[in-house]
């Protein structure tokens, strides 16, 4: 729909200024594609499921998820000792942030079932805990939301934060491609979307 749209609109211009719309549409595709190919691009997080059968994974167990996943949860029923098993991390405390942090690397939260060093687990403020537990314990940056200079409402960060530092978690509604085309008709009109596409899954709605 806004291809569409985008593309009436140079039609038009081009009509009015005696150019050659072919060449401006497709000038406007070629500005798009690379804008798109230099998006930030998310990548999925699916949930994994646990399998739930004896002895080590390997593709010849029944029923084993993992064998597709290639990678063993905590949750995991399998051989205690299976080749799969996510270890998890030996940081020391604090020092989750970096990708020396096999958890980090995955992009997995530390878990005191799995690591042993970086105190997960600790909640006392007044020690050293670790970097990478924020969402677990519902720890997000102080915020504000006000006035932008730029349009409508913003979120401003109150504190300072580190680069991969973990700040809020921002949570978004999962809709159809033809959904995300007739709301993004609509979010046009009053010059404020929040529509963005996951490549693996599709649109998501931050609305």
């Amino acid at each position: 729909m806004k291809r569409k749209l985008r593309h009436e609109k140079l039609r038009r211009q081009a009509r009015d200024k005696g150019l050659d719309s072919a060449e401006l549409i497709a000038a406007d595709d070629k500005k798009e594609l690379k804008k798109n190919a230099e998006a930030v691009r998310l990548e999925a997080v699916t949930p994994l499921t646990a399998c739930r059968h004896d002895g080590p994974c390997n593709p010849l167990a029944a029923n084993c998820a993992c064998s597709e996943n290639g990678v063993c949860s905590y949750m995991c029923k399998c051989d205690i000792n299976c080749a799969q098993r996510f270890p998890g991390c030996n940081c020391a405390a604090g020092q989750c942030q970096t990708k020396a942090c096999q958890c980090f690397r995955a992009r997995w939260e530390c878990n005191p079932m799995t690591c042993s060093s970086c105190r997960c687990d600790k909640i006392d403020s007044q020690t050293t805990g670790c970097a990478n537990y924020a969402m677990t314990r519902m720890i997000q940056k102080r915020m504000l939301c006000a006035p932008s200079r730029i349009a409508g409402n913003g979120l401003f960060l109150l504190e300072g934060a580190e680069k991969d530092e973990f700040i809020t978690e921002y949570v978004g509604e999962r809709i159809s491609d033809d959904e995300a085309e007739r709301r993004g008709a609509i979010y046009d009109r009053y010059h404020c979307s929040y529509i963005f596409s996951k490549w693996t899954i599709g649109p998501l709605d931050f609305y």
